[in-house]
């Protein structure tokens, strides 16, 4: 049997503060995860992927953009992104932001749409 447990330590940094769970390394074929920590004032810019992406807020509060949609949503809620939808989110409060993507693939791939 593999792994049941993983360290975040042991896990790549997909960009500063935010590990990779990339299913495909692991044995799991329709599963990968980001958990990651944004601080004030950081976010990432309008990017898509080609699978639908759940976004479960832990802690902070954060402005999401989905498509023409923008939200802010914090810890307790989710945000739902479809499948090859722009989306990009900010944090713009004092407090870390902390959330986990969740994806149904076994690989993460993203299309960067702005820099």
């Amino acid at each position: 049997m593999a792994r049941i447990a993983v360290p975040f330590a042991d896990l790549p940094l997909l960009i500063a503060g935010r590990h990779l769970f990339e299913g495909a390394a692991f044995g799991l074929t329709q599963l990968t995860v980001v958990v990651g920590v944004s601080p004030p004032g950081q976010g990432v810019a309008l990017h898509r992927h080609d699978c639908a992406e759940l976004l479960i807020v832990h802690t902070g509060r954060g402005t999401y953009t989905v498509g023409d949609d923008t939200t802010e949503a914090g810890d307790g809620e989710v945000v739902i992104i479809p499948a090859g939808v722009p989306h990009r989110w900010f944090n713009h409060t004092e407090e870390p932001l902390v959330h986990t993507a969740v994806f149904p693939t076994d690989r993460f791939a993203m299309e960067q749409l702005e820099s």
